[in-house]
């Protein structure tokens, strides 16, 4: 059974996200917050610090959007993802077509929201056993479809560092749906980063474009 491409996987070390994140522009600090410190000629913002400490209000920051989640679990943390799910698509909507010169085509294999009882042979990218996708996020390019793990990961992350920074995972993971439509072949740390920045990316648009 192909279990999900490890590029497309994101390592449930929140020091690892930390890191990634800062070198896209954006750091996670001790209290949870979100801050911006990235060089303005990067990716088009003052350089001073900005707070985006959303612990509290991200449902606030990203318009409500209908998304269908297999597997929900009916948490208010998933619907934080359906809204930045929405939220990321009309984003890319929007952005692919400058970037790569091609309409954007919306993700076909749906959102899956995981935990230790899911049928590791029904959900995206089949494994032998569900203990190899728990405490993990994923975009699975066989079935354009993209999962996460609502019973340790995603909670424990919203638990220490807020909202938002589900929201981020999200947004990463958009970032290998857009690397699987523009046929980006690199090596994984590239990738990674690339996924991390394309997120980043997108936490401007919900700062600046509100």
């Amino acid at each position: 059974m192909p279990t999900p491409p490890a590029s497309c996987m994101i390592v449930p070390l929140l020091t690892v996200l930390a890191l990634a994140l800062g070198a896209c522009g954006v750091d996670l600090v001790s209290d949870g917050s979100l801050v911006m410190t990235a060089d303005p000629d990067v990716v088009g913002v003052d350089p001073d610090p900005i707070d985006l400490a959303v612990t509290t209000t991200t449902l606030d920051l990203l318009p409500p959007g209908e998304r269908d989640i297999n597997g929900d679990n009916g948490s208010e943390i998933n619907q934080v993802i359906a809204n930045a799910v929405v939220d990321i698509e009309e984003f890319w909507t929007d952005q692919y077509p400058a970037l790569y010169g091609s309409p954007y085509q919306p993700l076909s294999g749906e959102l899956w929201a995981i935990d230790s009882d899911a049928d590791p042979e029904g959900i995206p990218c089949v494994v032998d056993s569900i203990d190899e996708v728990l405490y993990n996020a994923y975009y699975c390019p066989p079935d354009d479809a993209v999962a996460w793990d609502q019973e340790f990961l995603i909670p424990e992350m919203e638990k220490q560092f807020g909202e938002f920074t589900v929201a981020v995972v999200m947004a990463h993971e958009w970032g290998h749906v857009i690397q699987e439509r523009a046929g980006v072949d690199e090596p994984t740390i590239v990738a990674e980063l690339q996924a991390d920045c394309f997120a980043g990316a997108w936490v401007r648009h919900v700062r600046f474009d509100r």
